[in-house]
């Protein structure tokens, strides 16, 4: 395991085109586990996500991106506003614990309803340019564990650059 995690580091440093980039999603989510995987890349401020720039698909289920970009629900994701508040790994679960509000409640009953009940999360926000990375796995099963998050920590700076570059 600890190779696989190397090989996703050594990776990241080569990765120039989104492919090689979905590649490497790929190869992480083998080693964190989860049925789906997507990152993003956006612009963001002291209120939260701003801009959606760059959303790479590894394995989501294209009717909820569909929906998700359509209603532009990254405005009330209750992992993306976590992230742009305390960037950093966060397991799903407890996240949604601090966020009880009627339409983020909806919200992740209709992300359940596509098999994105549980998930891990993590990303990196660059006080520089306002780009803040989101990199996600997610399962119908409850999965994730403080195990998986340690290997996110270890991964997430390598992928946020290779994110960035490309």
């Amino acid at each position: 395991e600890l190779m696989d995690i190397l090989d996703v580091i050594q990776a990241s440093l080569s990765c120039k085109t989104e492919m090689d980039f979905k590649l490497l999603l790929e190869k992480t989510k083998g080693i964190v586990g989860g049925e789906h995987g997507i990152c993003g890349l956006g612009i963001y401020d002291n209120k939260g996500l701003v801009e959606v720039k760059t959303i790479i698909n590894s394995s989501y289920p294209k009717e909820w991106l569909s929906v998700y970009q359509k209603k532009q629900l990254y405005f009330i994701d209750p992992i993306v506003i976590q992230q742009c508040k305390s960037p950093g790994t966060q397991l799903w679960m407890d996240t949604y614990k601090k966020y009880r509000d009627k339409d983020i409640s909806e919200f992740i009953y209709n992300a359940s309803s596509f098999g994105l009940k549980y998930g891990i999360s993590s990303g990196i926000n660059s006080p520089c340019n306002r780009m803040a990375s989101l990199i996600t796995f997610s399962n119908s099963k409850d999965y994730f564990e403080e195990y998986q998050r340690e290997i996110m920590d270890a991964i997430i700076p390598h992928l946020h650059q290779a994110l960035v570059r490309i």
